[in-house]
């Protein structure tokens, strides 16, 4: 729901869903429940467009675009006055009712599977979200300290990233943001931290320079 100057979501992470079909089954389900009993206790008025933060993992994403899939669900968006401005796109795969811990930052961002992922999931978003909200990804802070990763690899993909969202921003309108989201034993869990690999990736940055 709009906010005076953001918007609040209900976030479909909480129900377990690794295929698109049993996604679809959770939001038209359970998403709907919550805006409707918001609804009953006047929390959200009967006109008011209800948000959703979409957790789709890569299963699903890639589902989801294929067929018409993406355009129906748009279209089922817009006949239920509800929408998407963010996506989980951290689990890539199973997270409920698995080991879960460093397991859940596989693969990481040297890997270039999880930048196709998170292409995907902004791909997605260029189609169902709202011009006037903006669209975001949250994804894992690079990878997991016990990985041993190569910090070149992951600033390398994040950079690879930002110059194709630049892109899609140019040709859908869209203003995307790709959040990284500090997380415990992760490659940055502090502003430390943050602020170390940000300035690591400054060398390699010619290219988005403009």
């Amino acid at each position: 729901m709009k906010l005076t100057s953001s918007h609040l979501s209900y976030c479909t992470n909480i129900h377990p869903a690794e295929t698109w079909e049993e996604t679809k089954q959770a939001i038209e389900t359970y998403v709907l429940n919550v805006r409707n009993l918001l609804r009953e206790h006047e929390n959200l008025g009967n006109d008011a467009p209800f948000a959703i933060g979409l957790r789709l993992s890569a299963v699903a994403a890639a589902e989801l675009l294929t067929g018409e899939h993406l355009f129906q669900f748009r279209d089922w968006l817009a006949q239920t006055n509800t929408y998407v401005f963010t996506i989980n796109g951290f689990p890539y795969g199973s997270f409920h009712g698995t080991r879960v811990k460093e397991q859940v930052f596989r693969p990481d961002w040297t890997d270039p599977a999880r930048l196709e992922y998170t292409k995907q999931l902004f791909e997605i978003l260029a189609v169902i979200s709202r011009p006037e909200t903006g669209a975001s990804v949250s994804t894992l802070p690079g990878s997991h300290k016990t990985f041993g990763a190569n910090e070149s690899l992951i600033l390398g993909n994040l950079i690879e990233l930002a110059s194709w969202l630049d892109e899609l921003a140019e040709k859908t309108g869209r203003d995307f943001h790709l959040g990284l989201e500090p997380e415990p034993l992760g490659s940055f869990e502090n502003t430390e931290e943050t602020l170390v690999i940000f300035e690591n990736s400054t060398p390699l940055l010619p290219s988005l320079q403009k």
